[in-house]
């Protein structure tokens, strides 16, 4: 699924857009709501939003503003829970602007690629990770196509998203693009997690994929990402000394409208 994200800027306070955000001009609503536009960054704690039209990048004539629109709207006392993410995309096929998907549009724990949040994660190399859980309850609509993907990268030094080793990847909602593009790499054995979940995994050069046994939704629960992790360890599809720096949660547009609603999302992580 091939993506561009940027290297994000970090202004020093505690709750913090980039310029161009649309902050609430109203301090009434300013202390409850936060609405971003298309590459306004946002961190609070440990968190932060961003929407990425990334495959703009890629392709010039696609305008961001007019082809592709894109809003995360943030409940400012209970960031990061009670957030959504409203996405346009053409209703042509990404695939005609050299892109899987026309963008990734998200929450982030730490450093998510490059990210920054208010309040720094320290990186920790996978055999060092003591817990890592993510807990998440979201509701989707729209008639568009798109992913709803939670991720994280594992890279070969700390902190730094230069050597990207290892993409891992939950489609909590899959669409049918994705479901086929997994189909046509590499099928690996099941993965059957700490819960009794069954996975189908699947490997793109360095992308680990996986759905759910039924290929269809996982709207709430928790997923042990430790477990995980340690099962790739032992199937030596990762290495124990890569580095886990941050994560994300958030939705790839494949065509048309959407809507993702995240009433919670939270990361355990020591």
């Amino acid at each position: 699924m091939r993506r561009r994200l940027p290297h994000f800027v970090l202004i020093g306070s505690a709750l913090t857009a980039l310029p161009g955000s649309a902050l609430p001009a109203d301090p009434q609503q300013a202390r409850e709501r936060v609405e971003l536009g298309d590459r306004d960054y946002f961190t609070a704690g440990r968190y932060a939003a961003y929407a990425s039209p990334w495959c703009a990048d890629f392709d010039r004539s696609l305008r961001v503003g007019r082809d592709l629109v894109n809003r995360i709207t943030l409940d400012r006392a209970a960031f990061p829970d009670n957030s959504r993410i409203s996405v346009r995309a053409p209703d042509a096929s990404p695939g005609a602007h050299g892109c899987g998907v026309y963008g990734y549009h998200f929450l982030a724990y730490g450093n998510y690629h490059a990210g920054r949040t208010q309040r720094p994660v320290p990186p920790r190399r996978v055999r060092d990770i003591a817990a890592l859980d993510m807990a998440f309850a979201f509701t989707v609509a729209g008639p568009g196509e798109y992913n709803v993907l939670a991720e994280f990268y594992l890279t070969r030094e700390p902190g730094s998203h230069r050597d990207q080793r290892a993409e891992i990847g939950w489609f909590l909602h899959p669409s049918p693009t994705s479901l086929a593009f997994a189909r046509s790499e590499t099928r690996l054995d099941d993965y059957l997690d700490g819960q009794g979940r069954r996975w189908q995994l699947y490997r793109a050069d360095r992308f680990l994929m996986l759905f759910a046994a039924d290929g269809g939704d996982v709207p709430q629960g928790t997923v042990d990402m430790k477990h995980l992790l340690d099962e790739l360890v032992r199937r030596d599809l990762i290495e124990d000394g890569w580095w886990f720096n941050g994560a994300a949660i958030g939705v790839e547009p494949v065509r048309g409208e959407s809507r993702l609603d995240l009433q919670r999302w939270h990361i355990t992580y020591r």
